[in-house]
C-alpha cells in the first residue's frame, strides 16, 4: 500500500502558477540528500534539463564529483509510464550540459522501453533513476526528509501521524491489558478483592490517559 499520494503536487501543465511545484519539491528533496544545487527549476524553454546537481563522491585517498542533469516527469495525475518519446537525446543532453551522469526523477515509473535505454547507456554516462517508489521510500525512512513530506505531501504527511499515533495507542492499550491480566489473575489466585479492585482502577485510568494522549495528538496534526 502506498503512503505518499503524489497527486498532492499539482500538474506541470496546468499553467496555473504552481505549474513547477514537482521541480521545486526535486530540487529541496536532493538538498536535503546532500547534493549541491547548481541550476534550480527555472520557467521558459529549459533546453532538455529540469536542474543541474552536483554530488561529491569521497574515497580514502581522494574525492570525485558526478555532475547531474536532472530530469523530472510528473505523471502520477495520469498514472502513465516515463516512455521513450518523454526523454529523447539523453546523452546529448547531458553533453550539452557538461554533465557526467543523467538523473531520472519520476513520481511513476519509467517504462520497460526507457529502461532499456537506460541500460545501454549505463556503459557511457553515469545514470540514476529514482522513481516514485524510492522516493516515498526516503521520504518516510530518512529523518531529514520529514520537512519535505510535510511540506509537498500535507494530506499523506497527516495520514501517516494518524497511522502512527493509532498503532502506538493499540501497543500501549495490549500492554496494559497484558499487565492488568497478570494482576487480576494473582489477585484471584490470591483471593485478594481489594487487589482486584485496584488492578481494574489502574487499567481503567491507564487506558483513559492513553485515549487522551492519541486525542491530542491527533488534534494537533490536524491543526484543531
Amino acid at each position: 500500500m502506498t503512503v505518499i499520494d503524489f497527486k498532492e503536487i499539482p500538474q506541470a501543465n496546468t499553467g496555473e502558477g504552481n505549474q513547477d511545484s514537482f521541480e521545486a519539491f526535486t530540487r529541496d528533496f536532493l538538498f536535503v540528500l546532500g547534493y549541491e544545487i547548481i541550476e534550480g527549476p527555472s520557467r521558459g524553454a529549459d533546453g532538455g534539463k529540469d536542474l543541474i546537481v552536483a554530488e561529491k563522491m569521497t574515497g580514502i585517498l581522494s574525492s570525485t564529483q558526478i555532475k547531474w542533469l536532472v530530469s523530472c516527469k510528473h505523471f502520477a495525475h495520469s498514472g502513465k509510464a516515463v516512455g521513450t518519446k518523454d526523454e529523447i537525446d539523453i546523452t546529448v543532453r547531458v553533453e550539452k550540459f557538461h554533465c557526467s551522469g543523467f538523473m531520472a526523477f519520476y513520481s511513476t515509473l519509467p517504462s520497460s522501453g526507457l529502461q532499456d535505454t537506460f541500460s545501454r547507456l549505463k556503459d557511457r554516462i553515469n545514470i540514476e533513476v529514482i522513481d516514485g517508489g524510492r522516493i516515498e521510500h526516503l521520504l518516510l525512512n530518512e529523518g531529514n526528509l520529514i520537512k519535505v513530506a510535510a511540506r509537498y505531501f500535507p494530506q499523506s504527511f497527516r495520514n501517516e501521524r494518524q497511522r502512527e499515533i493509532e498503532y502506538q495507542f493499540q501497543q500501549e492499550t495490549m500492554l496494559y491489558e497484558y499487565e492488568y491480566k497478570v494482576k487480576k489473575d494473582e489477585a484471584i489466585r490470591q483471593r485478594d478483592a481489594l487487589g482486584l479492585v485496584r488492578a481494574e482502577r489502574e487499567y481503567k485510568q491507564k487506558i483513559e490517559l492513553a485515549q487522551r494522549k492519541q486525542d491530542l495528538a491527533s488534534q494537533y496534526i490536524n491543526g484543531e
